[in-house]
């Protein structure tokens, strides 16, 4: 399954670019997680290639800036995947 994945600073904040992406994937509510393929798209966002599983989905990403600011974040069961 193919996403795409637009990431920015809240409003006020740094307007740091940000560098380093990584999306992880879980099929079975966060026991085990694979990653996902990010490639960086023309627009700036990342074009994400979940690992092939099907249910339920859940997402935990990790994002940071070239300032030190970072953001995690888990998601469970984000989506369902058939």
């Amino acid at each position: 399954m193919a996403l795409h994945l637009d990431l920015t600073h809240a409003a006020g904040s740094s307007t740091a670019p940000i560098d380093h992406v990584a999306l992880d994937a879980s099929y079975d509510d966060g026991q085990t997680w694979r990653p996902a393929r990010l490639t960086r798209s023309p627009d700036g966002g990342r074009d994400v290639a979940l690992p092939r599983g099907s249910g339920f989905v859940s997402l935990r990403l990790h994002a940071a800036d070239t300032v030190g600011s970072a953001l995690d974040q888990t998601i469970v069961r984000a989506l369902y995947v058939r």
